[in-house]
């Protein structure tokens, strides 16, 4: 057990330290917001930086739902090299003159000094086998924590701390004390009065601290949570791998033709 609990803190240590140092040296983008207005998406975002004056290269990508890459071309605005760090950055997309409709979801990935905050941790399913050591570790790895809803240390300690919670239940158990009862024996009409019955030793109840089976509840739920942890890293990770594909591949993305121009608006927000 003190090995176990060793090996959580210096993985803890580990990460926290991972973090500091991956928080200090990135220019995040912050705040990205698109709309489209007269077949045109208008987006804006901030550039979160460490170092005052600074100047980064931002580039402009999209995802559609199939992880498939569209590269748009017709950009004016805050797009390119030698882009300042700061607040209401704005870049102009000609979506009618660069692609020939719309017709699925995109997402906006947004580059800054060639890192995107979406796939700043683009590890593969390889990492499964982190989380497989202690749930919620291979998270770091193959998604930045801050965009992952249920965190990767909720994950760890919601896993462990059921397990944990069940291990200590079962300790718990006891059995009853037993106690010896008057059985009729199977050829009793051969006797009479006591003699048609011999002592017998029943074994006491089990008795739980909270609840019938609550060891192996608590522990199935744990397990369950951290058997979805590793499926999850496993997934995020396949995701990665095509996302890096598509990064490196020439875009030849084409979009269906909407009738009457592109009809859509949405928004996307850190």
């Amino acid at each position: 057990m003190k090995i176990f609990t060793s090996i959580i803190v210096l993985a803890g240590f580990f990460l926290i330290s991972q973090g500091n140092l991956f928080g200090q040296r990135l220019a995040v983008p912050k705040n990205v917001d698109i709309t489209i207005h007269q077949n045109r998406a208008i987006i804006h975002y901030d550039i979160k930086v460490r170092k005052p004056g600074s100047t980064h290269l931002v580039d402009l990508k999209f995802l559609d739902e199939d992880f498939n890459l569209v590269t748009p071309t017709l950009m004016k605005g805050d797009i390119g090299p030698h882009i300042p760090g700061g607040m209401n950055r704005i870049i102009e997309w000609d979506i009618t003159n660069d692609i020939q409709g719309l017709g699925s979801d995109l997402v906006p990935v947004l580059f800054i000094d060639g890192i995107s905050k979406q796939f700043s941790n683009t590890g593969g399913p390889g990492n499964a086998f982190l989380s497989f050591i202690l749930p919620g570790l291979g998270d770091y790895f193959v998604a930045d924590r801050r965009m992952i809803k249920f965190k990767p240390y909720m994950r760890t300690i919601s896993s462990l701390g059921l397990i944990g919670l069940g291990a200590y239940l079962g300790n718990q158990r006891y059995q009853a004390e037993g106690e010896y009862r008057l059985v009729l024996k199977a050829d009793y009409y051969r006797y009479e009065g006591l003699d048609r019955y011999w002592e017998r030793y029943f074994e006491g109840e089990m008795q739980y601290a909270w609840f019938k089976g609550d060891k192996e509840v608590f522990i199935s739920l744990g397990a369950a949570i951290w058997a979805a942890d590793i499926i999850w890293v496993l997934a995020k990770g396949s995701n990665n791998v095509r996302f890096l594909k598509a990064t490196t591949k020439g875009s030849d993305f084409n979009l269906g033709y909407v009738p009457g121009g592109a009809a859509l608006q949405f928004s996307y927000t850190f």
